[in-house]
């Protein structure tokens, strides 16, 4: 290992020590999740669109909510409410 890697790892460790010190003076500094986004894009309605969103929805246990386009964009090959 490269003098510069064995630097990196020290200091790493010496400020993941530091900041798990400072969490555990005071709680409310802790990270917390304050919400999870899964997304997925399948390239194309239909059938593989259907599966999609049965896999999400056996991931995450909801029903996954779909977006219809708002407009046709010739570029992409998207017509108006196409999901």
């Amino acid at each position: 290992m490269s003098l510069v890697r064995k630097a990196r790892v020290e200091v790493g460790e010496e400020v993941i020590k530091k900041v798990l010190e400072l969490w555990e003076s005071n709680p409310m500094r802790k990270p917390r999740l304050a919400k999870v986004t899964v997304n997925i894009g399948v390239g194309e309605s239909g059938e593989r669109l259907r599966k999609a969103a049965r896999v999400l929805e056996m991931l995450t246990g909801q029903k996954p909510s779909e977006r219809r386009a708002k407009r046709t964009i010739k570029e992409f090959n998207i017509r108006k409410g196409e999901p």
